[in-house]
């Protein structure tokens, strides 16, 4: 118990100088949008260059991401008040994105990409709090990057592929939930993709 108590102190700790050092977007935008998800009950949580903020991957975060599992449309109407852009699939992006430019801030409802054998979806996790925020999965925007790495835009494809590099870094330093990597192992993943995380599985056998 003692040991645990140190380790969670410690922890505690090097998120904290995370939190001093990464330099943020903002957060009163975030918070007006985040607001109005709280009070329709819509679960959300943060990922992209945040999430690996909160992991001490970069820190810079350029915008919020924040990952949903709902429709679109609702969240639209939810918004109309809110002045947003709206993008329907594009690319490798099966997804949806309701862009909000002045609170520097990026809802993706139902977060998925088209991939050779099928659309892979992304599941919503909570994972930790960091800065006061819910963080979403690693292994999900591990997942995430790798498939944008080899399918999205080309001038986008080498700072995708660098972000998942880092995220798989770091889950084989720190250990990926199964369960969430079992849960992806389920969408129709590229087998080169599916190979690492089934890597990650074995590591922890």
């Amino acid at each position: 118990p003692i040991l645990e108590a140190l380790a969670t102190g410690a922890a505690r700790v090097a998120s904290e100088l995370d939190e001093l050092t990464a330099v943020l977007p903002p957060r009163d935008g975030l918070l007006a949008i985040t607001t109005r998800l709280d009070e329709a009950g819509i679960p959300w949580a943060i990922g992209g260059s945040a999430l690996l903020a909160a992991l001490g991957l970069v820190d810079r975060v350029n915008d919020w991401d924040v990952q949903v599992t709902h429709d679109p449309e609702p969240l639209r109407f939810l918004f109309a008040g809110v002045p947003h852009t709206y993008f329907e699939h594009g690319g490798c992006h099966a997804d949806w994105k309701l862009s909000f430019e002045a609170e520097r801030t990026e809802l993706i409802p139902h977060f998925a990409f088209f991939a050779p054998y099928g659309v892979v979806r992304i599941p919503l996790h909570r994972t930790r709090e960091w800065n006061g925020l819910p963080i979403a999965s690693p292994e999900g925007w591990a997942c995430a990057y790798w498939l944008m790495g080899r399918y999205d835009e080309h001038e986008q494809r080498a700072r995708r592929a660098t972000c998942a590099e880092a995220l798989f870094a770091w889950l084989r330093e720190h250990g990926a939930d199964a369960t969430r990597v079992r849960e992806l192992l389920r969408e129709p993943l590229p087998p080169e993709l599916a190979e690492r995380f089934e890597r990650l599985l074995a590591a922890q056998a």
